[in-house]
């Protein structure tokens, strides 16, 4: 007989997220299936100027279309895994927005943590939550600009429980902890360290987030290659900056930092 899958609840939703955050939370729309919910949120937010307010969430048991960065397609099964995105609006001038993916990357691990899942967790620069050297989680920030603020849709994809033939690199948070879980209640408890976090994030900026990020550096010392729209480069990675850009020295001596961009472990030969 085919396992009976949790479908998603609004009121377990709200329910599991802690009172404190739950006046952050402003909207919530869930979806048997979409397209992206992150396509979905950056269309409502176009159509209605008026309400490109903080906490405005939405999810989907499904999504046609779902993509992480540079296009690449996201593995969306049905009621099994996390699709979430999230509205925040940040003041125009507001500094150091281009780390903010890694640190929703380390508010996704304090959750994960909270849930028992320790030791492994790692961020892959600049957007990627890894398990073991396994892919557990990716976000997806897309921004919009006006004259008052930046507008970011903060899109999570989290592996939760994916299917036996899974792609081998892949990993979910049931496969880790050997025993089922309510998406319901990862999903308020995700929700809870989001909106902690950026309302920090928003009064400190990258700061008090930095020790974390630094600990949980998965490219620290490791020889990589970093792929920009305008070049590639190739060296051993130095770290993060105070602003969460990746800091690189090449095979000429050279020193780089990068603010975006493809990050992969160069391998060495066998």
């Amino acid at each position: 007989m085919k396992e009976q899958r949790e479908l998603l609840d609004a009121k377990k939703i709200i329910e599991a997220i802690p009172p404190q955050s739950r006046s952050y939370l402003s909207r919530l729309d869930i979806f048997c299936s979409i397209d992206s919910t992150n396509t979905y949120l950056l269309l409502q937010g176009k159509q209605q100027p008026n309400q490109r307010e903080s906490g405005w969430v939405c999810l989907a048991e499904q999504q046609t279309q779902g993509r992480g960065r540079q296009g690449k397609e996201w593995f969306s099964p049905y009621a099994t895994n996390i699709y979430c995105s999230l509205t925040w609006a940040f003041p125009t001038a507001f500094p150091g927005l281009s780390a903010l993916s890694l640190v929703c990357g380390v508010l996704l691990i304090q959750m994960l943590k909270g849930l028992g899942i320790e030791g492994a967790l790692g961020l892959k620069w600049p957007n990627d939550v890894l398990f073991s050297g396994r892919k557990l989680a990716g976000i997806l920030l897309e921004t919009r600009v006006s004259a008052q603020q930046n507008w970011v849709v903060i899109g999570l994809g989290l592996n939760h429980a994916l299917p036996q033939d899974q792609n081998p690199a892949w990993i979910g948070v049931e496969e880790i902890l050997g025993k089922a879980l309510s998406r319901n209640r990862a999903i308020g408890l995700l929700l809870d360290e989001l909106f902690q976090g950026l309302v920090l994030f928003e009064a400190k900026g990258l700061k008090p987030f930095l020790p974390a990020i630094r600990e949980h550096d998965l490219l620290l010392q490791k020889e990589v290659v970093i792929q920009t729209p305008q070049r590639w480069v190739t060296g051993l990675a130095q770290g993060l900056s105070e602003d969460g850009d990746l800091l690189l020295l090449d095979e000429e001596g050279k020193h780089h930092r990068f603010c975006y961009g493809e990050a992969s472990v160069r391998l060495k030969p066998s």
